[in-house]
């Protein structure tokens, strides 16, 4: 799945939008998950704001 970075949370994470327009985040602050390309949870309540879920994604490429 591709993601494209859509801004940072409250809390420093990275938030990202698929194609769908669901957001997806690190649930870390930082640009170490990037790095590390650790899994994206899926932002809670559709928020940029919204807690990292349970719903995870593996394998996606990221637009920065």
């Amino acid at each position: 799945m591709y993601v494209k970075y859509k801004a940072t949370d409250a809390a420093g994470r990275m938030v990202f939008e698929d194609s769908a327009g669901r957001l997806w985040k690190y649930d870390r602050p930082g640009d170490e998950p990037l790095k590390e390309h650790a899994d994206l949870r899926i932002a809670m309540k559709k928020d940029i704001n919204g807690e990292p879920g349970t719903v995870f994604m593996r394998e996606y490429d990221v637009e920065v």
